[in-house]
């Protein structure tokens, strides 16, 4: 686990690292603050889950038509857009949780300058194993943490209602799980008020069938479940198109779709449906 924080003026940061645990000390004048990374304090967590964006490595069902370089600047965005939105009025405690391991530190350039200078970011490493095995590691640790509830979210599906993730916490008091159904058969998002290690197995990630199965498994082993509204992942072009009528016309996310389907010569007539 490693913990980052920003110089800021009049700061010194003394950085310790340990095989579980990292402490960050910062020293302002005679004050001393540390923040302990395994401890939530009974906080909602949010664990993005992000791949660095190397071009052909990620948002790789857009190409062809899209290119890999332009996939990867899309990628890079939509990472900038949720992380500001979680880490807006300080509602959770955000988790990048990146992989390659050893590319952590390549993330933090990518996340808002603005959120970094006033907010500790923490990195997790994914690990190995499959999807599965990478989110049952990552919730283990969030709840050994003392997580209260504990939301999982990837990079592909910014366009989420920002107010349904903020009321997860209302909603996880009277059910185990909350998951947000996606078009293409898997999940935007999925919450859990305790560690459910059994979600995480026998899944056939990356297939139609992710949201099913989930649902099916979290039934067969009597867990209460909340289901939000339909939503859907940045996949195929028409998703992009949709995407801009979502999304508010200045932020940078909706800029950058939008720089990407002027250069394919593509009509980008906003798509609202």
């Amino acid at each position: 686990m490693r913990f980052w924080i920003p110089a800021c003026a009049g700061m010194t940061v003394k950085r310790e690292y340990h095989q579980e645990t990292t402490v960050a000390v910062l020293r302002r004048r005679d004050r001393v603050t540390t923040k302990m990374a395994a401890e939530f304090e009974n906080q909602s967590v949010v664990l993005l889950f992000a791949k660095y964006p190397v071009p052909g490595a990620v948002m790789t069902r857009l190409c062809p038509p899209v290119s890999p370089d332009d996939a990867a600047r899309i990628q890079r965005a939509c990472m900038r857009h949720i992380w500001r939105e979680l880490t807006v009025d300080e509602w959770c405690c955000p988790i990048l949780v990146g992989s390659p391991d050893d590319a952590l530190d390549g993330f933090l350039p990518i996340l808002d300058p603005e959120a970094l200078q006033n907010l500790q970011v923490s990195c997790w490493p994914q690990g190995g194993g499959d999807l599965g095995e990478r989110l049952e590691r990552a919730s283990a640790k969030a709840f050994d943490g003392g997580a209260r509830e504990v939301v999982f979210l990837g990079v592909d599906s910014p366009m989420q209602n920002w107010n349904t993730l903020r009321t997860l916490r209302r909603r996880l008091t009277s059910v185990d799980i909350a998951v947000g159904p996606c078009a293409d058969g898997g999940y935007y998002f999925l919450a859990t008020r305790r560690h459910f290690p059994q979600l995480f197995r026998g899944i056939d990630w990356g297939t139609p069938r992710v949201f099913e199965q989930t649902t099916a498994i979290a039934e067969q082993n009597g867990l209460s479940i909340w289901q939000a509204e339909m939503g859907y992942d940045i996949d195929r072009v028409e998703d992009l198109k949709k995407a801009l009528g979502d999304l508010d016309a200045d932020c940078e996310l909706a800029d950058t779709i939008e720089k990407v389907l002027v250069k394919m010569n593509i009509d980008y007539e906003k798509d609202t449906a």
